[in-house]
């Protein structure tokens, strides 16, 4: 179950969307976070409007991709210095609402041990993080101020989260009925071996963080998301374009030497035979 602060900074995807539109004039941004067993991979991504109109220029400006190691086991798994780090990158980009990866299992769409995982990394970054004892009250009292520090920067209720699966997120018809039952629970395999450490405990080694963004995009703001692509295929034919023609230019200079050296071959046979007459 989530904790009460869990609930506190977690709402709809939809209200995500609406905080970027507000925050588009200021450079408002959205974090999407991709927790793994040793690390955590977040991607800060601009409005996709700006991507859309800046695409032609420079596309790589509008997301920038991070990544903070995080330990694989212990009672805390994020270090001090990879909260800092992301307390930095959050403050830095003007983050105003999180895109977190919810890995469901593909076979079956239940929340297996990689939803556990993310749960859990983002619980401990909500609570405040176990400082050493020390012996002076006001250090003991500074080192709570920055821990609060840090976790106010990350959540909060004015930079909320929600859950992201973009693999699930259309209507499959498997949706419980008025009783409760889901057809989810019958559904059957056509797989001859399955190995549960790798599909069911590792479902998140599969996920991108980009590819959790552009399905949140392509949900939340289809237009642009259907302009930014139609974009992405004119640059790929003139791409296409210029390849061909430069492959052209360089087969027809390639035919051109072959026929000079083929005419200087001939003309040296033509001395030679004149010579021997």
């Amino acid at each position: 179950m989530c904790s009460k602060e869990l609930l506190k900074v977690l709402t709809t995807p939809s209200k995500i969307a609406n905080a970027l539109d507000w925050k588009q004039q200021i450079g408002g941004s959205i974090a999407t976070i991709n927790v793994h067993a040793e690390k955590i991979n977040m991607t800060i991504s601009a409005h996709p409007e700006e991507t859309s109109s800046s695409f032609s220029s420079s596309s790589s400006m509008s997301s920038k991709s991070y990544s903070v190691p995080i330990h694989k086991k212990g009672l805390q798994k994020i270090p001090e210095a990879s909260r800092q780090q992301l307390s930095d990158l959050v403050r830095t980009n003007n983050v105003c609402g999180f895109v977190v990866a919810w890995p469901i299992q593909q076979d079956t769409n239940l929340m297996g041990a990689s939803c556990g995982r993310t749960l859990f990394a983002i619980e401990e970054l909500l609570s405040s993080p176990q400082s050493p004892q020390s012996s002076s009250l006001s250090s003991s009292n500074d080192t709570n101020d920055h821990n609060n520090t840090i976790n106010e920067t990350i959540f909060s209720r004015n930079r909320k989260l929600c859950l992201w699966d973009g693999n699930s997120n259309n209507d499959n018809g498997d949706n419980p009925d008025i009783f409760g039952r889901s057809s989810v629970y019958a559904r059957t395999s056509e797989k001859n071996e399955h190995r549960a450490s790798k599909e069911q405990y590792h479902e998140d080694e599969t996920i991108v963080a980009t590819q959790i963004w552009d399905s949140f995009v392509e949900t939340n703001w289809p237009d642009i998301y259907q302009q930014r692509n139609h974009l992405q295929q004119q640059q790929q034919q003139q791409q296409q374009q210029k390849q061909r023609s430069s492959d052209d230019y360089y087969r027809e200079e390639y035919q051109q030497q072959q026929q000079q050296q083929q005419q200087h071959q001939h003309g040296k046979k033509t001395l030679v035979a004149a010579a021997a007459a």
